[in-house]
Formats: C-alpha cells, structure tokens, sequence
C-alpha cells in the first residue's frame, strides 16, 4: 500500500504509458516533468483519467520538495545515522549539514538528534 519516492514515480510512469498504448500516442516520457508535459498537452486524456491527472501532479509538487529541501542526501545521511553504531565517520558530514543553509532547520534537528 505505502511506496517509496521511487517506486510511487513508477507507478505513475506505467499508468501514463498504459494510457499511450491505448491510445497508440507515442511521446517519450523519462521524466516526471515529460508526465506532466504529456498530461496537459491531451485534454481527453485528463477527462478519462482525471486519477492519474491528479497522481502526477502529486508527484511532480514531491518531486519539487524533495529537490528544493535536499531530501535525498538528507535521507541518505538519517539512514547511515539509524543503521550504523559507528558515527566518528559520520561528524564530519552532519556538521556540513547543519552548516548547509539550503536545508530546513527541522531536517538539520532530524540529523543533531540521530547522531
């Protein structure tokens, strides 16, 4: 029920290109930002599947926060923090994080508390 970022992005993927093969269009999608480009450019489409309309537009405004706040590096660090007894290695790269003032401070308190 419950799907990663990457797998969710899937999903979507497959559901847009079951629609082109119904339909026999054949734009290229590799991105979210081609899903969404794809989804607005055929009208009929967002009539017959208003839900996948809906999901990519979801996708695409997770994608964005998940760019914007550095989410994967972030979440990459919170799971070696979880994972690993050892965090001597790990100091240098939270201090970077917390120095970082791209990142939200809620995500910098994640990675203080974890370590």
């Amino acid at each position: 029920m419950f799907l990663n970022f990457g797998d969710l992005g899937t999903s979507i993927k497959e559901l847009v290109q079951e629609y082109q093969r119904k339909t026999k269009t054949s734009a290229k999608i590799d991105s979210i930002d081609d899903m969404v480009r794809f989804v607005e450019s055929y009208p009929e489409y967002r009539k017959l599947s208003g839900n996948v309309s809906k999901h990519v537009a979801v996708v695409s405004e997770l994608s964005r926060i998940v760019d914007d706040r550095h989410l994967f590096t972030v979440s990459e660090l919170e799971q070696e923090l979880a994972c690993h007894e050892d965090h001597s290695s790990a100091y240098e790269q939270v201090l970077r994080h917390v120095e970082d003032p791209k990142l939200l401070f809620h995500d910098k308190l994640r990675l203080v508390l974890l370590y």
